[in-house]
């Protein structure tokens, strides 16, 4: 029988358009970290509250760049 992982995991999105800012901060700061783009896939592994913004926010890794930071929910498709 085999031990399931129950290790938590970071799960895939990409980036809706091009050029989404990505925050050093869950806030929209003024410390940007990078850009993504299409294509480039966006590993989340954490969530926060919306503000300033409508939608919320995910933070997690440019899979392309290695990039950290927090993206609003709304820059991202599944």
């Amino acid at each position: 029988m085999a031990v399931e992982d129950t290790a938590q995991r970071a799960v895939r999105f990409d980036f809706r358009v091009p050029g989404v800012r990505i925050f050093a901060r869950p806030d929209g700061g003024p410390t940007r970290q990078g850009l993504g783009y299409p294509g480039q896939g966006f590993e989340v592994d954490n969530f926060a509250a919306g503000a300033p913004y409508t939608c919320d926010w995910e933070h997690g890794r440019n899979v392309a760049t290695g990039v950290v930071g927090w993206v609003p929910s709304c820059n991202t498709v599944a």
